[in-house]
Parts: C-alpha cells; sequence; structure tokens
C-alpha cells in the first residue's frame, strides 16, 4: 500500500511539474518505471526527482536552481 502511495505521489509531482515546464526530459510514467529496472535504479529516480525540484522551485530556468542536500542524503539512504 505505502509503494502505491508513494508512486502515485512521485507520478502527480512529476505530471504536474510538466505542466509548469517543458523542459522535463522524464516522463511521469518513467519517474515511477525507473524503480523498476535494475541497474537504472540506482540513478534514474533521483534524476527525476531532481527534475521534478528543479522545474517546480524555477519553472522558467529549472537547471539554474540548486538540489537541496537533504535530497542527495535521501538518494545516497535509500540507495545504501
Amino acid at each position: 500500500v505505502s509503494a502505491i502511495c508513494v508512486g502515485r505521489w512521485i507520478y502527480r509531482a512529476n505530471a504536474n511539474a510538466h505542466t509548469l515546464s517543458d523542459a522535463m526530459m522524464i516522463s511521469p510514467g518513467w519517474s515511477v518505471g525507473w524503480y523498476f529496472i535494475p541497474i537504472a535504479s540506482l540513478f534514474k529516480p533521483f534524476q527525476a526527482m531532481r527534475e521534478t525540484w528543479q522545474v517546480s522551485v524555477c519553472p522558467s530556468d529549472p537547471y539554474s536552481a540548486p538540489v537541496p542536500a537533504v535530497m542527495r542524503i535521501w538518494w545516497g539512504l535509500w540507495v545504501a
């Protein structure tokens, strides 16, 4: 149940970010789907969350927005 709720949240957050900017490379479906691909699951979900964060913070120039340290710590703990 928890995995379904988190997956839906990630999907919706990415879909909402897509409405803010056309600069996004990872689709809402793949932002969840990358968790299930063996090797890619080590780095692609982080890229999707980073992209969603950056577009949410600064839709006009998303790649200039810094990634907070807590996001990197969260991903490090997730992978560990």
